[in-house]
C-alpha cells in the first residue's frame, strides 16, 4: 500500500492543482461577470477606483510605470511633496509582485491595469484559500464544499468593498498560506512555510501582512487546542509551539527586512506614533443588532464603527450553523469553536482588541480594515463541519433546517432591526434557500445517480458564484463609480502637457498644480481635492503629496506658510500663494486661471482646462544668505508674518511682502448669505486672507466661486488678483451671518487680510537669485553645487531635510542647519565651497543585510528539519 501511495501522489498532486486552479479561474470569472453586468470596465465606463483608488492609487501605479522605465527612484523622490524617502510609499502601495503586469499597459490604461488587478487578487485569495483547506483537511473535506468555501471566500464583502484600497487584498490571498503554515507548526512542528509566508506577506503589503501575523496569534492557540496534546504533555507541547512560533515569525520578519524596517524608519519621521486617544475599553455597539448586517450580501458597511461585514458566500453561513448543531463534532471541540467565535466577534466591537488590530491607530477612515480575519474564521468554521460530516453526505434534515433557520433568523432581524436594504436581505435570504436546496439535491443524487449529481454540483457552483457577483455589484453600488473613459482622456492630456513641459524648459524647478483631479461628487462641485500625487504620476517636481509615509517637519513647514494640514497626510496646497511657492522654486503653474502676473507659455496646448503660466519670480534651488539673520519664529501661526520673517531672514535685512488689507465692509444679505468688502491699493497685488472661525460655506471671490471654505479638503487661504477693491461671499443653506465670522459684529479681528506686494517680491527674488550658487545640480537622492563664500554666510538649499542625507563641504562632513524648521541650510568657509548631498535611505542597507542573513538561516533550518524528519523511522 506504501509503494501504491507513491504511485498515485503524482496523480493526487494533479487533481489538486487542478482543484486550487478551478477556484482561481471560477472566482476570476464571477468578478469578470460583475464587471460585465455592473457595467464596470472594460465592458462599460464605470470604475471600482473609487475613495483612495481614485484619489491615490492610480497616481502610485502611474509613478510604478515611471520606475519600471527609469525615470524614477524608489529610494528618493522629489516628486513627493517637497522630496522625501519612497521606499515606504514603494512597500505599502506598490510591492505586490502582480502590479509587474503594468508593464503591459499604458497610463491612460489604468483603470483596466486596476481592475485586472482586483481580480487577480481576489481569485489568488479563493485558490489559496482552496490550499488551506485541502491541506488542512486532508483526506476529509470534499472538493465540492472546499472549493465552494474557498470561492467564498475570495468573493467576500470584504475584498469587493476593499476594491478601493487594492493593496490590502495581498494580506487576504497570503492569510490561508500563514494560517496553513502554523497548522503545519503545531502538528508537524517544522517553521519553514510559516516564516517564508509571513515574510512574503510583510513584503508584498506590510499593513496587511501585519494584521494576518496578529491573527496568526490567534490561529495558534485556536490549533493548539484542536491538536488536543496529551494531558502530560500539555505544557510541554504549548512551550514548544511557542518557542518555534516566536522564531518562525522572527525568521519571517527579516526576510521582510529589505522594506519593512525602511519603511518602519519613515513611518517615525510621520505617523509612527501610538494614537492612543483612540483606544476606547468598551464595546462599540450591540454586536446582535448588526449581526444581520454581517452576512447580508452587499452590506454597506462603510467602515462605521460598530459595523463590520463579514459576508462570504451562503455555504459558510450554513455550515457555521451546522457546525454547532453537528452530532459529529465533539463538545469539546464546539467549546473551542464557541469561545473562538467569541473571540473573533470581540474583534469588531471590543475597543481594545479593535485598537490592537488597527495596528495602534486612529483609522476612522475605514475601522475594519482587518475584517478578513473575520471572513475567513466564518469559512474555516464552516469547513471543519463538512469535513466532519464527510465528502458526500451533510445530513439532508440538519441542512434543511439550518437553511430555515438562517434564512428565517436574517428576516426576523431584519423586522427588528433594519440596518440593511431590504433587497440585499432578500437577495441574501434567496442564496441561502438556493444553497441549501443544492446540497440537498446534489447529496440525494450522490448514491445512485453520479452523474445527475455531477450537474447538481454545476448548477450549485454557478449559483454560489453567481451570488459572489451579485455581492460585488451590491457592494460597488453603495461605494458609487468613476469614469474608466474620463480618467484615460485626463491621463493622456496631464502626460501630454507635462511632456511638453519637460521639452520647453529641462532646468531645476518646481511645478504647482493648483487645480487637481477632482472626484466627481461633492468634491468636484465644491472645488476640492484630494488628489495631490500627480507629480509622481507624471514625473515632475512638485510641492504636493499625499501618501501614508508623509515627513512631519514638511507638513508643518507648509502649515506655517498658509497651506493648511488637514490630517497626518497632507496639506491642502490648491492655492497659489505665489511668494511662499517662489521661495520653494515653483517656476510654473498649472491652472485655469492665472494670475495677472504670471507669464503665459507659449507653444504648450492647455490639457484638462489647464495652462501652463511661469512665476518669474521663482528662486533658485541655492543661494547664498548671512548666517547672521534673525531666523523666523517656527512657532508663528500667521502665514504672512511668517512668510514676511523668512523672506528677511533669507535677504538680511527687514522685508515685509505682505501689508495689512482694511475690511471695510460686512454686510448681512440674507439668512444665508454674508458679504466681506476688503480694500487694498491700486496697483500689482494680491489679496490674501483667512476666515478664522468660519462655517463650511460656499466662498465665491469677486463673483467667481473659489472653493467650499472649511471643508475636510479646502484650503485656509484664500485670494484675489489684483489690486483694489475686492468682495468675497459666504453662503450655506444652513445659514451663515456676520455673528458666524465674528462673535462681536464690530470686531473683524477674525478675519486676517494681507495684501503681496509683488513689485516688492520682484525686488526681493532679484537680488536672492543674484546670490545663486554655481553649477547646480540636484537629482532624486542627489545634489550638488559650486559656492563662493565668506566665513559666516550660509547656502540656503531648496531640499527638505532628514537623516538620510550626508551633506559634504569640500569632501568634509558637515551638520546642517534649518531654514523654517526643514529646508537644509549649510554654512559655508572662505573661499569655494564644494556642497553635495548624497542620500541613503534609513535602514535599507541594515534591512537588506537583516534579509540575506535571515534568508540564508532559514536554508539551513529547512535543511536541518527535513533532515530530522527524514531520520524518523518509517512505520
Amino acid at each position: 500500500m506504501h509503494k501504491l501511495g507513491k504511485n498515485n501522489a503524482p496523480v493526487q498532486f494533479q487533481k489538486d492543482l487542478a482543484f486550487y486552479g478551478g477556484a482561481f479561474c471560477l472566482a476570476l470569472a464571477a468578478v469578470g461577470a460583475a464587471f460585465a453586468v455592473g457595467g464596470y470596465a472594460p465592458f462599460g465606463d464605470k470604475s471600482v477606483a473609487v475613495g483612495d483608488g481614485f484619489n491615490q492609487y492610480l497616481d502610485f501605479f502611474a509613478y510604478l510605470k515611471e520606475l519600471m522605465s527609469g525615470n524614477a527612484s524608489a529610494l528618493y523622490s522629489f516628486s513627493k511633496t517637497l522630496g522625501g524617502d519612497a521606499v515606504a510609499i514603494f512597500s505599502y502601495y506598490l510591492a505586490s509582485p502582480l502590479n509587474l503586469l503594468i508593464v503591459f499597459f499604458r497610463k491612460d490604461q489604468l483603470v483596466l491595469f486596476y481592475h485586472l488587478l482586483c481580480a487577480l487578487k481576489m481569485a489568488l485569495a479563493a485558490a489559496f484559500c482552496a490550499v488551506f483547506l485541502r491541506k488542512r483537511f486532508a483526506g476529509k473535506l470534499g472538493y465540492l464544499p472546499a472549493g465552494l468555501l474557498a470561492i467564498g471566500y475570495g468573493l467576500c464583502h470584504y475584498n469587493m468593498a476593499q476594491c478601493r484600497n487594492v493593496m490590502w487584498l495581498d494580506g487576504v490571498y497570503m492569510l490561508p498560506l500563514i494560517l496553513l503554515g502554523v497548522w503545519t507548526l503545531v502538528t508537524r512542528h517544522k517553521t519553514t512555510l510559516l516564516s517564508v509566508t509571513v515574510g512574503l506577506a510583510l513584503l508584498f503589503n506590510w499593513y496587511s501582512g501585519a494584521v494576518a501575523c496578529l491573527f496568526g496569534a490567534m490561529w495558534l492557540v485556536l490549533e493548539w487546542l484542536l491538536a488536543c496534546p496529551e494531558k502530560g504533555k500539555r505544557v510541554h507541547s504549548a512551550l514548544r509551539c511557542l518557542i518555534q512560533y516566536f522564531y518562525g515569525m522572527l525568521f519571517g520578519i527579516g526576510l521582510s527586512a529589505v522594506l519593512f524596517w525602511p519603511s518602519v524608519l519613515a513611518l517615525r519621521r510621520g505617523r509612527a506614533s501610538v494614537d492612543w486617544q483612540s483606544l476606547e475599553l468598551g464595546l462599540h455597539a450591540n454586536p446582535l443588532q448588526f449581526f444581520l448586517q454581517s452576512f447580508t450580501v452587499g452590506a454597506a458597511d462603510r467602515g462605521a464603527l460598530g459595523v463590520v461585514s463579514l459576508a462570504c458566500g451562503a455555504l459558510a453561513v450554513l455550515g457555521c450553523i451546522g457546525l454547532f448543531a453537528s452530532k459529529k463534532v465533539t463538545r469539546g471541540q464546539k467549546t473551542i469553536f464557541g469561545l473562538f467565535a467569541a473571540c473573533v466577534v470581540l474583534l469588531f466591537y471590543w475597543g481594545p482588541a479593535r485598537f490592537l488590530f488597527c495596528l495602534l491607530k486612529d483609522v476612522g477612515s475605514y475601522w475594519y480594515r482587518y475584517s478578513f480575519v473575520g471572513s475567513f474564521a466564518v469559512v474555516f468554521l464552516a469547513a471543519f463541519y463538512f469535513a466532519a460530516e464527510g465528502k458526500t453526505a451533510f445530513h439532508a434534515r440538519r441542512i434543511a433546517l439550518c437553511t430555515v433557520g438562517a434564512a428565517g433568523v436574517i428576516l426576523l432581524l431584519h423586522c427588528i432591526w433594519p440596518t440593511a436594504e431590504t433587497v440585499n436581505v432578500l437577495v441574501t435570504a434567496g442564496f441561502l434557500a438556493a444553497a441549501g436546496v443544492g446540497l440537498l439535491i446534489w447529496e440525494a443524487l450522490q448514491k445512485h445517480h453520479p452523474s445527475w449529481a455531477r450537474a447538481a454540483a454545476g448548477v450549485l457552483v454557478a449559483v454560489l458564484c453567481a451570488e459572489g457577483a451579485a455581492n460585488g455589484i451590491l457592494t460597488w453600488k453603495n461605494y458609487g463609480a468613476t469614469s474608466a473613459a474620463e480618467t484615460a482622456g485626463y491621463v493622456a492630456q496631464q502626460q501630454a502637457q507635462t511632456d511638453a513641459l519637460k521639452a520647453c524648459d529641462a532646468g531645476l524647478y518646481r511645478v504647482h498644480q493648483t487645480d487637481c483631479r477632482t472626484y466627481p461628487d461633492y468634491h468636484r462641485e465644491k472645488n476640492l481635492s484630494s488628489n495631490y500625487n500627480e507629480a509622481l504620476a507624471y514625473d515632475y517636481w512638485s510641492i504636493s503629496g499625499f501618501t501614508s509615509s508623509t515627513d512631519a517637519a514638511q507638513l508643518d513647514f507648509f502649515d506655517r506658510l498658509g497651506y493648511n494640514r488637514t490630517n497626518e497626510n497632507l496639506c491642502v496646497t490648491n492655492t497659489p500663494i505665489l511668494a511662499a511657492d517662489s521661495l520653494l522654486g515653483v517656476k510654473y503653474y498649472l491652472m485655469k486661471t492665472p494670475l495677472s502676473c504670471l507669464t503665459a507659455v507659449d507653444g504648450i496646448a492647455a490639457a484638462n482646462g489647464r495652462t501652463v503660466a511661469e512665476n518669474p519670480y521663482a528662486l533658485p534651488f541655492a543661494f547664498t544668505y548671512s548666517a547672521d539673520a534673525s531666523a523666523a519664529n517656527d512657532a508663528e501661526t500667521d502665514p504672512f508674518v511668517y512668510q514676511n520673517a523668512l523672506f528677511s531672514q533669507l535677504l538680511g535685512e527687514t522685508v515685509e511682502l505682505y501689508k495689512s488689507a482694511s475690511v471695510v465692509g460686512m454686510e448681512q444679505i440674507s439668512d444665508k448669505e454674508v458679504s466681506i468688502t476688503v480694500d487694498t491699493p491700486e496697483g500689482n497685488y494680491i489679496l490674501y486672507g483667512i476666515l478664522n472661525g468660519c462655517p463650511v460655506a460656499d466662498l465665491y471671490a469677486d463673483n467667481a466661486f473659489q472653493t467650499g471654505y472649511q471643508d475636510q479638503r479646502a484650503p485656509t487661504m484664500i485670494y484675489a488678483d489684483g489690486g483694489g477693491q475686492h468682495r468675497f461671499l459666504l453662503h450655506s443653506e444652513d445659514g451663515i451671518s456676520m455673528e458666524d465670522l465674528c462673535p462681536d459684529a464690530l470686531n473683524v479681528a477674525n478675519l486676517n487680510f494681507c495684501y503681496l506686494d509683488v513689485d516688492l517680491l520682484a525686488e526681493v527674488s532679484q537680488k536672492l537669485n543674484a546670490r545663486a550658487a554655481q553649477q547646480i545640480t540636484v537629482e532624486d537622492g542627489y545634489a550638488a553645487c559650486t559656492v563662493q563664500g565668506t566665513a559666516g554666510e550660509n547656502v540656503y538649499l531648496s531640499i527638505p531635510y532628514d537623516s538620510g542625507w550626508t551633506i559634504t563641504r569640500n569632501g568634509e562632513t558637515v551638520a546642517p542647519t534649518l531654514v523654517g524648521g526643514c529646508m537644509i541650510s549649510v554654512p559655508l568657509a572662505e573661499g569655494e565651497n564644494q556642497i553635495v548631498l548624497r542620500y541613503r535611505a534609513p535602514g535599507f542597507r541594515t534591512g537588506a543585510l537583516a534579509s540575506a542573513g535571515c534568508l540564508v538561516l532559514l536554508c539551513a533550518a529547512a535543511w536541518l528539519e527535513k533532515k530530522r524528519l527524514a531520520a524518523k523511522p518509517t512505520l
